[in-house]
């Protein structure tokens, strides 16, 4: 499934998947802007699936009236809590991380780096599965902040 794809059935249901959830910018798209509770009725009815689905499409910040707060969506976190043991869901959440997108020389490795303060209330979380997803979070994010880090002092050596 691409966006590329002469398929233009396909093509739609990518770009709604992709505008459902957290939209094309920050915060919510439509599907979170509805009754939380419903989404969490809805996981607790069809449990293989569908917190695996939401976590990829869910916010993954939360915001407030100021801005993004340093702290994932309260529906990541009850997802974690309910469903913590599944480790297909915690995988998709990481795919929804890293879904956003850059321009620029400078900068990036602090927009990633700004995952570090949402990671670490995790690492005390009450479900070891989640402990361990996010300590492997935690180095994958690291490790990422110094690679960018090594692409900005190149770019600023061969620019000036």
């Amino acid at each position: 499934m691409h966006l590329a794809s002469s398929n233009l059935l396909l093509a739609y249901h990518m770009t709604l998947f992709l505008n459902l959830g957290s939209g094309m910018g920050s915060g919510s798209g439509p599907l979170f802007k509805c009754d939380y509770n419903k989404l969490k009725d809805a996981c607790y009815k069809y449990p293989e699936h569908l917190p695996a689905r939401l976590a990829q499409l869910c916010p993954v910040y939360e915001f407030s009236s100021g801005g993004r707060k340093n702290s994932f969506s309260d529906f990541f976190l009850w997802l974690c809590d309910n469903f913590g043991d599944q480790q297909n869901m915690l995988d998709e959440f990481s795919s929804n991380m890293g879904t956003f997108s850059w321009c620029g020389i400078d900068g990036f490795s602090d927009f990633i780096a700004q995952q570090l303060p949402c990671i670490k209330p995790l690492l005390t979380h009450k479900n070891p599965t989640v402990r361990r997803w996010a300590e492997k979070q935690l180095d994958y994010v690291k490790s990422e902040v110094i690679r960018e880090k090594g692409n900005e002092a190149y770019e600023k050596m061969i620019r000036g």
